[in-house]
């Protein structure tokens, strides 16, 4: 049962740091372009 909680809380955190980081290349990128 931990382990479930383990993944998915480490499955939530991974979308969160990918979404963060495709909006940070969204709005970082143009800006060096």
């Amino acid at each position: 049962m931990s382990s479930d909680a383990a993944r998915g809380y480490s499955a939530v955190g991974g979308g969160a740091a990918l979404l963060l980081m495709l909006l940070l290349s969204l709005t970082v990128g143009p800006a060096f372009v």
